[in-house]
């Protein structure tokens, strides 16, 4: 899946946000690991990495105001846990008692993150974070983990990214301090247990959520409240109170093969909000635009309208080896998720007797 590319330009432009002294080091050419990398660098430093997997489980040490930045975005440069803890780790637990330490500013932007036996970023205590233009996927436990368990808390800014098929897309811990969670235009789809859980003390928790996608997990939300709770311009499977909010089949492109784009009908498209909260339609949900043409439920044979054509392309690909409809979802005339005769006998009905249209 072709994802939103992070040029050169852009690096250059958050590296002039730096203190002058700052250095770039690059992966593989100053370090050949991601992990030698951010053990080189010291406050304010960036490290730099070149497109290719990366087979490695990242600890961050104590080091505030590092950013972590690929060259090319994160369809081409991964780093694969090879299913080992997490992938990346970031603790900063304080004591029980006595001063709480300070905390470590860290920003990974523009990373594919997958295999993680537990997480794909795990993020504990005194902990400031960001996380960017990312893709967390495929992690045998959580996709992001959160926890301020203990007299820490942190707060994670999470804005384009993708969250799809782990266990869970994320996980939420309160403890004795608030833990805040900022997060803009994610798409979390097809996590096997829940989109998002809130556990330990949720009343200790903020998380707020602006112009997102969430459908296909096998719950949207689960676990206990948090104190503060705003989900807003998002389109959220099984509905969800908030200003804006709705809930629509999203109609990915290609989901089975990860393209979670927007087909150009898609009910996503600018049905977003700006960052004062306003209605904006230039602005889609999601961390991705429209990528593929779109299609119409009951449009089986894809020519852009719904006739006998399409009757005859569903029984054919039923009963006559024919081909399947493109993408699948389009056969689905009656609109409960399979696509079977119910859908063929559906289509007659509505051109024939007067039946209500496709319209999921």
């Amino acid at each position: 899946m072709r994802f939103l590319t992070i040029t050169f330009f852009a690096v250059l432009v958050l590296l002039s946000l730096h203190h002058a002294q700052a250095t770039i080091i690059h992966v593989p050419a100053d370090s050949s690991t991601i992990q030698g990398g951010i053990n080189g660098a010291v406050s304010g430093d960036t490290v730099l990495v070149a497109p290719g997997t990366y087979f490695e489980n990242i600890i961050w040490p104590l080091m505030d105001q590092v950013v972590l930045i690929s060259d090319e975005g994160a369809d081409s440069t991964i780093i694969d846990g090879n299913l080992s803890t997490s992938v990346i780790e970031i603790s900063n637990p304080s004591p029980q008692s006595g001063p709480i330490e300070p905390l470590i500013n860290a920003s990974i932007i523009g990373f594919t993150i997958l295999n993680g036996l537990e997480n794909g970023i795990y993020l504990h205590g005194s902990v400031s974070a960001e996380v960017r233009r990312s893709i967390i996927k495929d992690n045998f436990g959580i996709g992001l983990y959160c926890s301020s368990l203990g007299w820490s808390g942190g707060y994670v800014q999470i804005v384009r990214t993708l969250l799809a098929d782990n266990s869970k897309g994320m996980e939420i811990w309160g403890g004795m301090q608030s833990w805040d969670v900022i997060s803009d235009k994610l798409t979390i789809p097809q996590n096997t247990q829940s989109a998002i859980e809130f556990l330990g003390a949720p009343e200790c928790v903020t998380f707020l959520m602006t112009n997102s996608i969430v459908w296909g997990n096998n719950q949207s939300f689960s676990g206990g409240t948090p104190g503060t709770l705003s989900v807003m311009y998002s389109d959220i499977e099984n509905s969800w109170p908030g200003e804006g909010n709705i809930c629509c089949n999203p109609q990915f492109c290609y989901p089975d093969t990860d393209n979670y784009y927007l087909g150009q009908n898609s009910c996503c498209i600018g049905a977003g909000c700006d960052s004062l909260g306003n209605p904006d339609s230039t602005i889609d949900l999601g961390a991705f635009g429209v990528g593929c043409q779109g299609y119409v439920y009951g449009d089986a044979n894809g020519d852009g309208v719904i006739d006998l054509g399409d009757v005859v392309y569903l029984i054919n690909y039923l009963y006559r080896d024919g081909d399947p409809p493109n993408p699948i979802e389009a056969g689905d005339a009656n609109c409960d998720g399979t696509v079977d005769l119910g859908d063929a006998v559906y289509l007659l009905n509505y051109l024939f007797r007067g039946g209500p249209p496709p319209s999921c």
